[in-house]
């Protein structure tokens, strides 16, 4: 839906893609949560630190989602693949 904002009036194409990876990159590896991950009140961090992942690792980690495969899978310990590959933990947002 967001990106047919972009794209109207024609249908999103390979640049809502584009859009996604560089926004999502930024915010999760910046901030540790993207707008719609502050509106769920829960944010990405690094399980070794606690701290957002870092652009590397959050372009790694979105590339994943994009292939939608690792998204999906869920592993023994209730993480989903792409995070396990990047080292990253969701949790709830304990900002309040």
């Amino acid at each position: 839906m967001v990106a047919g904002l972009f794209t109207y009036p024609d249908p999103p194409g390979g640049w809502s893609t584009v859009v996604f990876l560089v926004a999502y990159t930024g915010f999760i590896g910046l901030f540790g949560e993207s707008p719609g991950m502050r509106l769920l009140k829960i944010h990405c961090q690094g399980i070794a630190d606690g701290r957002p992942i870092g652009l590397g690792r959050a372009l790694l980690r979105t590339v994943l989602i994009i292939l939608l495969i690792p998204a999906l899978l869920i592993t023994s310990d209730g993480r989903r693949w792409h995070d396990k590959v990047t080292g990253s933990l969701v949790v709830p947002n304990g900002k309040g």
